[in-house]
C-alpha cells in the first residue's frame, strides 16, 4: 500500500523547468521594441516643434474642454499650413 501523503510531499518536491520562448520570438520582440521607441522618439520631437511655435500649448490653457479641443485642432491645422508653405518655397 502506498502512502498517499509521502507521494503527495515527493511531488511537491519535484522542480518544473518552463521552457523558455524560441529565439525567433525574442528577436521578434526585441525587433519590435526598437522600432517602438524609434517611433516614440520621432513623435516626442515632433511634439516639441509644435509646442515652440504654438506656446499656448507649452504653459497649458484654463479653458472648458471643448474650447481646448478646438484650440488644439486649429494648432495643428496651422501647424499642417506652415509646413506645406515652408516646402512650397
Amino acid at each position: 500500500m502506498y502512502d498517499n501523503n509521502r507521494e503527495m510531499e515527493k511531488s511537491a518536491e519535484k522542480i518544473y523547468h518552463i521552457a523558455s520562448f524560441p529565439k525567433v520570438i525574442e528577436h521578434q520582440l526585441r525587433t519590435y521594441i526598437m522600432n517602438r521607441l524609434r517611433t516614440r522618439n520621432v513623435v516626442e520631437r515632433q511634439y516639441g516643434v509644435w509646442k515652440h511655435r504654438f506656446p499656448i500649448l507649452k504653459y497649458g490653457m484654463r479653458l472648458k474642454l471643448n474650447t481646448t479641443m478646438v484650440v488644439i485642432v486649429a494648432t495643428v491645422v496651422l501647424h499642417n499650413i506652415a509646413i506645406e508653405v515652408i516646402f512650397c518655397f
